[in-house]
């Protein structure tokens, strides 16, 4: 080809990308669909409640008037769809520091390497927007009958984004309710010492987490989890997040909080997950059951 000809295809080439229609941003973020069972324990009475939740969270703000819906299965007993409330949440700094001492691991003892000190930082401060997120109103998904089943397909609408779409199928269904078998419900527990833990087995459970929270001798705010970095799970999913040592196998019912790292009240929950099943759409997406109970240990 003659070297006239070469040029003329070069420069039609480069006015053909300067004004091609500019690529649609890529849209970061992820949506999940979980059916939940609560367990409730107060003086010897036990309780549970079912409810679901559908959320999703994305790096674009959302644009006003924005619009969003989730259609549910008529097993729910909810209807065939319920609203989102969409929102742009801002991050707000905080003028003071904060610290967090956090430990975690099943032992009778604090491993080495512990705590992590977690530290924030005084000279953070105005607002940082982060994005939009949605959810189903809490106070319309929270009367689910215990004869109800959450099997089915779940599509989430939003205007500004896209469908996003995943089943649950009988693996998901809801978890029975989940209890602690030690300490006994109002037992007297000195947390300073260390806390054995037990629970019942109930089943299709493919994972665990137990999470605590309370103060140190030093005042300062305490956190303990089962494993390290348990909240990453739903990026890998249940599977492999047990296999990576980020859950709690379905055969461990049991599990010691350190002695020495609490002083006071501590809050504990623990929480049950069924097998978890991918879906598709705008963002990505993750859908599964859980079963969650909490406890009440020590005096203020």
């Amino acid at each position: 080809m003659p070297r006239i000809a070469m040029l003329a295809l070069l420069v039609l080439s480069l006015a053909a990308t300067a004004f091609a229609a500019p690529k649609k941003p890529v849209v970061s973020g992820r949506a999940l669909i979980y059916a939940s069972t609560q367990s409730f324990s107060f003086g010897g009475n036990t309780s549970s409640q079912r409810g679901f939740s559908a959320s999703y969270y994305a790096s674009s703000k959302a644009p006003a008037g924005a619009t969003g819906s989730v259609d549910i299965p008529q097993g729910l007993g909810l209807g065939p769809n319920l609203p989102l409330i969409i929102q742009n949440p801002e991050a707000v700094g905080g003028a003071g520091a904060s610290e967090v001492w956090q430990y975690w691991g099943c032992s009778a003892t604090v491993p080495k390497g512990q705590p992590f000190v977690a530290k924030g930082s005084a000279a953070v401060t105005g607002k940082a927007a982060y994005g939009s997120n949605g959810y189903a109103d809490p106070m319309k998904v929270a009367a689910i009958a215990a004869s109800a089943s959450d099997v089915g397909a779940y599509t989430v609408h939003v205007s500004y984004l896209g469908d996003i779409s995943v089943t649950l199928g009988a693996p998901q269904e809801f978890l029975d309710p989940i209890a602690f078998t030690t300490p006994a419900d109002g037992a007297s527990v000195d947390t300073t010492k260390a806390i054995e833990l037990a629970w019942n087995a109930i089943p299709r459970v493919a994972g665990y987490s137990l999470m605590a929270s309370g103060r140190n001798a030093q005042g300062k705010t305490v956190t303990w989890s089962s494993t390290r970095n348990w909240t990453s799970w739903t990026e890998i999913g249940v599977s492999k997040a047990v296999a990576r040592g980020l859950l709690l196998p379905p055969d461990h019912l049991k599990c010691t909080i350190p002695a020495g790292i609490f002083t006071g009240q501590v809050s504990v929950t623990l929480t049950a997950y069924s097998a978890d099943v991918v879906g598709k759409g705008a963002l990505p997406v993750q859908g599964w059951a859980q079963s969650m109970t909490s406890l009440s240990l020590g005096t203020p």
